[in-house]
């Protein structure tokens, strides 16, 4: 919950740094699901050994970075949202995006 808290921090960082080709928003929307699924996939063939050596480094810090990408998915994707939504359907965006 830790990173979810600083959204507010991570938000300007979003729109300040990303890639023109891609856009502000497609920039971290895609770097951060293709890197959480890679962390994913690699934690996957590792976390037994972690948790049988009782590495506590590895069995904290791999699920902290997750969280930390799903933040800098969440305000992207966010800020995503109410850039494709009309704005007289602009209070209901964060909705739209939960159900979708």
């Amino acid at each position: 919950m830790i990173p979810l808290s600083f959204k507010f921090l991570i938000a300007p960082f979003v729109d300040s740094y990303y890639f023109t080709k891609f856009g502000k928003r497609k920039t971290y929307v895609c770097l951060s699901t293709i890197s959480i699924g890679l962390i994913t996939i690699l934690y996957s063939y590792k976390v037994k050994e972690y948790l049988e050596d009782l590495n506590i480094l590895y069995v904290t810090i791999i699920p902290f970075l997750s969280c930390f990408l799903l933040t800098f998915l969440d305000v992207s994707s966010d800020g995503w949202s109410l850039k494709l939504v009309d704005k007289e359907y602009l209070g209901y965006a964060r909705s739209m995006k939960l159900i979708g």
